[in-house]
């Protein structure tokens, strides 16, 4: 940490896949001899000065929130101590914590920063990560990761990838001076971000049709390097997908949509050159070739998703500039990539990224670039896949069922399409309420009610998008309201009603253009309302029941390899379960402050232990305590909310601004739905097993609850440390973005058998809230 630099040593070691693994930990021997060929020596020191220089700036952002935040509160301590972490050394730094009532004894560094990650050429064996062993006899669960991959160009198999290299970086640098030039109107013009919107605008996204027509930029899209590159990265995506085991068939990888762009960013005085904190909205798979990284490297941040909840709009903070938003506490610690020249990352198209402010010697360019799920387009109607951002948050997190949650997320969805109405861009806003709807599907998949809600909310989604000229969700709605009549045809008087009110006669003219293109789809719906339409296959997202094994087509997943062999995927940002035996009960609670002093590296002096009630069918987590935890005297399910579906509470643009999570997940009413489950695409919840003899101990934020039935077997405890004259809470233990080894099975969150458990299970149960 600090300003040191850190020698990366180049042992990566070629080993054999696990039987039936599909998580890489390393490079083939064919990779090792192409990396070879271009590495000058085995030890290279990697520059990760830029990360000291940056913490005094994402200090200070967790400062002027503490400053603003209530006096004396938790959430003030967290952000101070946050402050700290980033910036332990900065005498600055702590006297401002302190004066916000941040206790001596908590002016110290808890945990790492960030988790720095070098160039893959130079990565150490085992690759990046810290080491997070378990404490002696305690076993550990990793729940909910978030899947980042890692290639280097050298792998895609391209003719020759230095030329390659050669070709993008000169011909992207000779294509923004000329967006630069072209700026005259006024000295703003020549700032680098309206430099770098002229720049977007002056390409073209779509490869095939830029190399159909490529007089946009002849130089880039015509050239040979340039059709390998776009080949190449369709490849990039489906071997990401398929690398880790999540269901993809044949026809999605050959019909899927990719966009790239070339993305330049010089080192100019007086100018802040950056791009903000976002995420892609509707794609699955984003990925950046580094194409020239000049020293000392700029490094791309990902930051953690539990604290920078990927489905809100981070649009509102654009005005605010680079350090305008960072994630709350205390997953403030980032993943900051240091590529070299031809290093690829891969990630979910959900991960919120950025470039913080270049200041290389030199000119940084990159070619991002983003995946699409195809559409499928008839001569009368387009279908969307609303499931790009679910199937991948789907990995690795569970595959547990609420259907008594589809209220909930319906209105969910519902907010979300008020609140687009009252913003100037409603797409971020709309995509959310997609995804919710997603949600009451998956849960409600047997309630014609449920459908008959998401088709309504659905249409009103497309009327808006229409308005906008953001393209064509019609049909979407319509196949939600075929599927309800198919399982209930008394739901025709509902619809009808619904296509009465999708039919007023006086519109805002803002919306007229979206009623307009409604009009032909509420006649084709009228048409068919007595006698729906033959099946087809359903494509808007995955379901065994749906499209599943012997229902399915096109949807089928064909179990290809993946084509670029040696992509290594890393799960970050997963949350740590630890299984802990306690046989005796009269020494439980003895047992259990010995493992949570080794988990939270403290004394048991420091710790107090408290029993709480158990509860069911409602998320609860414990805001003072650090862990919580069960003891079950017979075999018991407990369940886990899925961190990176959550509300924020206190940012413009949220759903509700004040109300915390949770808090009113166990009480009735319709008020009290919002913010009572995890946000969709994270709305699958993870059980882990709690048997005779065992408890489970698990961070405090973590929310949680007892199978039904189970609340009897199950008792509930809190640990509160007191090591800061006061308590410590959230801040410990500290989140680390990656613990190595890590071995996951990448199949199993696409097992059904627990899906399929809790449909049937909760089969009579009828969304009569809906």
């Amino acid at each position: 940490q600090g300003s040191r630099s850190r020698a990366c040593v180049y042992r990566w070691v070629s080993r054999p896949a696990q039987p039936g693994a599909h998580v890489s930990t390393g490079p083939s021997a064919a990779l090792m001899s192409k990396l070879l060929l271009v590495l000058v020596a085995a030890v290279r020191a990697t520059d990760f000065s830029y990360t000291e220089k940056y913490a005094a700036g994402r200090s200070d952002y967790y400062l002027r929130r503490a400053g603003a935040a209530v006096a004396g509160s938790e959430h003030q301590k967290s952000l101070a101590a946050a402050a700290v972490d980033i910036s332990p050394d900065n005498a600055t730094v702590a006297a401002r914590a302190k004066s916000v009532g941040l206790p001596e004894a908590a002016l110290k560094r808890v945990g790492q920063a960030s988790l720095q990650v070098c160039p893959v050429s130079e990565w150490p064996e085992g690759g990046p990560g810290e080491d997070c062993p378990s404490p002696a006899g305690i076993a550990s669960t990793e729940l909910f990761p978030t899947p980042i991959g890692f290639a280097h160009v050298s792998q895609l198999g391209l003719k020759d990838w230095r030329q390659t290299l050669r070709h993008l970086r000169t011909s992207s640098i000779s294509r923004f001076k000329k967006a630069y030039k072209s700026g005259q109107e006024s000295p703003e013009d020549k700032l680098f971000t309206h430099t770098n919107n002229r720049f977007f605008k002056m390409q073209v996204t779509n490869p095939e049709e830029a190399m159909k027509n490529p007089r946009f930029w002849k130089e880039m899209y015509a050239s040979p390097e340039y059709k390998e590159w776009a080949g190449a990265a369709r490849q990039i995506c489906s071997s990401y997908i398929r690398r880790m085991g999540i269901p993809l068939s044949a026809e999605e990888e050959k019909d899927m949509e990719s966009v790239l762009w070339a993305a330049v960013y010089p080192n100019v005085k007086n100018d802040v050159v950056t791009h903000l904190y976002h995420a892609h909205q509707e794609s699955i798979v984003s990925f950046v070739l580094f194409v020239s990284m000049p020293a000392p490297a700029t490094p791309m941040t990902i930051a953690d998703p539990r604290g920078t909840p990927p489905i809100e709009d981070y649009e509102w903070f654009q005005d605010l500039g680079d350090l305008g938003v960072d994630a709350e506490p205390p997953f403030h610690r980032t993943l900051e990539f240091f590529p070299g020249d031809g290093d690829i990352i891969v990630f979910p198209s959900f991960a919120i990224h950025k470039v913080p402010p270049h200041t290389g010697r030199g000119t940084r360019v990159a070619w991002p670039g983003n995946c699409h799920l195809p559409k499928r387009s008839t001569r009368k109607q387009t279908e969307n896949p609303l499931d790009g951002w679910e199937r991948i948050a789907r990995w690795q997190s569970g595959f547990g069922a609420r259907p008594q949650a589809v209220p909930a997320y319906l209105a969910a969805a519902q907010a979300a399409l008020e609140r687009a109405h009252k913003v100037g861009d409603p797409y971020m806003k709309l995509w959310e309420a997609q995804n919710q709807v997603v949600a009451v599907l998956q849960f409600g998949l047997h309630d014609a009610q449920a459908w008959l809600a998401a088709g309504n909310v659905s249409a009103n989604i497309a009327v808006l998008l229409a308005a906008q000229d953001e393209g064509d969700y019609f049909a979407d709605a319509a196949t939600f309201w075929s599927q309800a009549l198919k399982l209930d045809p008394s739901a025709k008087g509902a619809l009808e009603g619904i296509l009465q009110d999708l039919s007023p006669k006086k519109v805002p003219k803002r919306l007229a253009q979206g009623y307009r293109a409604a009009k032909p789809w509420l006649k084709w719906v009228r048409s068919w309302i007595q006698s729906p339409p033959a099946e087809s296959e359903f494509i808007q997202f995955l379901h065994e029941d749906l499209n599943g094994a012997g229902k399915c087509s096109r949807m089928c997943p064909d179990g290809s390899q993946p084509k670029v062999q040696d992509l290594v995927i890393q799960p970050m940002f997963s949350t740590r379960v630890f299984t802990v035996p306690v046989p005796d009960a009269d020494t439980q609670e003895e047992k259990l402050l010995q493992a949570s002093q080794q988990i939270l590296e403290l004394g048991t002096q420091d710790l107090e232990f408290s029993f709480e009630p158990a509860t069911a069918r409602c998320w609860r987590r414990r805001e003072a305590a650090s862990l919580s935890g069960f003891i079950c005297s017979t075999e018991t399910e407990i369940l886990f909310a899925d961190p990176r579906g959550a509300w924020p509470e206190r940012w413009a643009g949220s759903i509700i601004e004040s109300s915390p999570q949770y808090a009113t997940s166990c009480r009735s009413g319709d008020g009290d739905l919002l913010a009572s489950e995890p946000k969709a695409p994270f709305h699958w919840h993870r059980s882990v097993s709690c048997g005779p003899g065992k408890a489970l101990v698990f961070p405090a934020w973590l929310a949680h609850q007892v199978s039904p039935g189970g609340e009897g077997s199950a008792r509930a405890f809190s640990i509160t440390t007191t090591w800061e004259r006061g308590v410590a809470g959230w801040r410990i233990p500290p989140q680390r973005p990656l613990c190595k080894p890590s071995q996951f099975d990448s199949a199993a969150s696409y097992t059904s058998a627990g899906t399929e458990a809790a449909l049937r299970a909760a089969e009579t149960h009828k969304s009569d809230e809906l």
